[in-house]
């Protein structure tokens, strides 16, 4: 596979024309707010406060966190806003093609010795095994080759969900490692999921 990388720092030396980057560029600012938006909705969801909260509010009055009605944000207004800080240093977007990796025919018989390889060969690919993000969240775009793998907790299965959600519409988002961290309040868990996409197909992919 191989990738275009931009973020707040990149140069247009850093891409092969002045067009890809101002593309890059332009395109990057859309998907940091989008990702904003998708950070301010999830972390500042209203939860029940907890019994020691409620004690350490009689001892906290001017909390911006916090009122007098039981309540609270999953997370403050500074962790948000640190957030922001954040990402607009080390956020990106990146745009990665695979590319197919089917052997011919003819290589398959000189490279591939088994039936079980040559099976292997004809199947599915799996250029990005199974794994959590290690960062607050990834944004990815859903593609027309359904290759995206999301575990169901429910169900503990995979799924496509790009084979149920429309490629002109919709992009997912993935929680990763940092906001279990932040949500220790309700704990949102990082999303496992993969790509798997048969041999013989190309696959765009666009992320944040």
């Amino acid at each position: 596979k191989e990738y275009l990388k931009f973020k707040n720092s990149s140069t247009q030396e850093m891409f092969p024309n002045n067009d890809i980057f101002t593309k890059f560029k332009d395109l990057y600012k859309v998907w940091d707010d989008a990702a904003m938006i998708c950070m301010e909705t999830i972390l500042s969801e209203i939860v029940t406060k907890s019994k020691k909260d409620k004690k350490e509010k009689e001892e906290k009055k001017n909390d911006d966190n916090e009122d007098e009605s039981g309540i609270e944000y999953l997370t403050s207004n500074e962790d948000r806003e640190n957030i922001r800080k954040f990402g607009g240093i080390h956020a990106s977007i990146s745009l990665i093609h695979y590319f197919k990796n089917l052997c011919d025919k003819e290589d398959e018989e000189k490279v591939l010795e088994t039936e079980d390889d040559k099976l292997k060969n004809r199947t599915l690919e799996v250029p990005l095994g199974k794994h959590v993000d290690t960062g607050l969240m990834t944004l990815i775009t859903c593609s027309d080759v359904a290759g995206l793998e999301v575990l169901d907790r429910k169900t503990n299965k995979y799924y496509y969900p790009e084979k149920i959600f429309d490629p002109t519409k919709h992009i997912f988002v993935i929680a990763g490692r940092k906001m279990e961290l932040f949500s220790w309040k309700k704990v949102i868990k990082p999303t496992w999921h993969a790509v798997r996409i048969p041999l013989e197909t190309e696959r765009n992919s666009l992320l944040y």
